[in-house]
């Protein structure tokens, strides 16, 4: 696919008029190529946002310009962690129960809010917001401090489920993706396979859950 030009040329405009940098002259963002003034352009935009000031597009420029959602943010970081286990096995003790300060402890939830908050939510308070699965769905019902509950999920969406019907919420997750009956999860503090309490296991895993056990959260800060 040919590389949009005047898409990223567009957005440059945007984020040099925000931030007051000058355009320099002949920059044309409606005519398709690039051009020495779209290069100077970027290397302004790039020393304003302290990145390597090189002209060319690359990752950094990417992520300033054209910004990912930060449910999408949050679940490249839970991708990331797909098979980190606890250490020592059994112990509770894993990144998440570290960052979050209380200890070793149940982690479904805290490892779904960590990854939010390595994505930048400010919804999620280190060491507060949130550690059960009871009070975030209850923030979530009453839309209270940045969650609110959804019916249809979309990948990034936290999901909290019941495995004995659905009534009472005991784990959680976040969600991959979305299929008619069933959703694909990343869930922290779980089973690599389907035995065992699968609220309770030894590390980050994949797991395909039935819809109709589960309740969706919109992480909306």
């Amino acid at each position: 696919m040919p590389t949009n030009y005047i898409r990223r040329k567009y957005r440059m405009r945007k984020y040099a008029g925000k931030h007051g940098l000058p355009e320099p002259e002949g920059f044309r963002p409606y005519v398709s190529g690039w051009g020495k003034p779209a290069a100077e352009l970027l290397r302004r935009i790039q020393r304003h946002a302290k990145l390597r000031a090189t002209g060319q597009w690359n990752d950094d420029v990417q992520a300033l310009l054209f910004p990912k959602p930060l449910r999408l943010r949050a679940l490249a970081n839970a991708r990331r962690d797909v098979g980190l286990t606890e250490s020592p096995p059994n112990s509770n003790r894993i990144k998440y129960t570290a960052w979050f300060g209380w200890g070793p402890c149940a982690y479904c939830v805290i490892g779904s809010c960590y990854w939010y908050a390595q994505a930048g939510s400010k919804a999620v308070i280190r060491g507060s917001r949130w550690a059960n699965t009871d009070v975030l769905l209850a923030d979530a019902k009453a839309r209270r401090n940045g969650v609110r509950q959804v019916s249809e999920p979309v990948p990034g969406d936290l999901v909290v489920m019941d495995f004995e019907g659905h009534s009472d919420p005991d784990h959680c997750g976040i969600v991959e993706h979305v299929h008619a009956s069933t959703v694909t999860t990343i869930e922290p503090n779980t089973h690599s396979d389907d035995a065992g309490n699968q609220a309770e296991g030894g590390g980050v895993w994949r797991k395909t859950r039935a819809r109709s056990m589960c309740w969706f959260i919109r992480v909306e800060k």
